[in-house]
């Protein structure tokens, strides 16, 4: 890894991480992988965004 981040993580009520910190932790270990985890990883990013897209609230205007 270029360079080492120290952060704390949030975590959800049911212990899993949050969908942002996942998304973080998956982009950060990406440029490092084996080409055959690189795939599993964006595989992951794909199903994240799909998740976290599902859990944003509905705006409405009016």
């Amino acid at each position: 890894m270029s360079s080492l981040h120290l952060r704390s993580l949030q975590w959800t009520d049911d212990g899993e991480l949050s969908a942002g910190d996942r998304w973080s932790m998956l982009t950060s270990l990406l440029p490092n992988a084996l080409p055959e985890v690189q795939v599993e990883l964006i595989a992951l990013l794909e199903r994240t965004a799909t998740d976290q897209a599902l859990l944003t609230p509905e705006v409405s205007v009016s």
